[in-house]
């Protein structure tokens, strides 16, 4: 199964050869559900033919279906063909190339999903979304450096916003104290 779900991977270090191929393979499975889809009608088509057969023999021989031929009704006919094996096997059948053509459905969403991500990516690329980071000093130790103490920087200043709010906290407390102690 994992490899079936491979056709939806992006690589993106060979965009160039994912959007090469990608028509292909949606060309590959569009074609295989349009296949299935005739299959799927011939299949309907067998269970019409194979309905109208059962229920001719049971129109000629209702007693041996088990039914009065006094009271045979077309609900009873309809029913006794619903019972027959032969007629379960064509519903088994196309249950089955149901399955197969939603599946073969959902891969051609998907793969327009894929085409549709493919665009963004080569977008996002042409805009250099990908590319390695830029130093213009061209000194990456300067840069290093200049990360290192903005980063410190920006510890200072929080330790220094939590002390304050420490300090404010302790405060409001004694404020809190001397109050309580006044309206005694």
């Amino acid at each position: 199964m994992k490899d079936d779900l491979a056709i939806f991977d992006i690589d993106l270090n060979r965009l160039e050869e994912e959007c090469a191929n990608h028509s292909s393979i949606v060309y590959k499975y569009t074609k295989e559900y349009e296949l299935v889809k005739i299959e799927l009608e011939e299949a309907i088509m067998g269970r019409e033919e194979i309905e109208a057969g059962i229920s001719s023999l049971i129109r000629k021989a209702p007693k041996k279906y088990g039914l009065d031929p006094a009271k045979i009704t077309e609900t009873a006919i309809k029913k006794t063909v619903i019972l027959r094996p032969k007629y379960k096997v064509v519903i088994k059948v196309i249950k089955d190339i149901q399955y197969k053509l939603a599946l073969l459905k959902a891969t051609v969403r998907t793969l327009d999903h894929k085409k549709s991500m493919l665009e963004k990516e080569v977008q996002l690329h042409g805009q250099g979304y990908f590319a390695k980071p830029y130093v213009p000093s061209g000194n990456m130790k300067e840069a290093v450096d200049y990360e290192e103490k903005k980063a410190a920087r920006k510890r200072s200043k929080k330790r220094k916003r939590k002390e304050s709010e420490e300090y404010q906290d302790e405060y409001l407390k004694g404020m809190m104290k001397k109050r309580r102690g006044v309206d005694k």
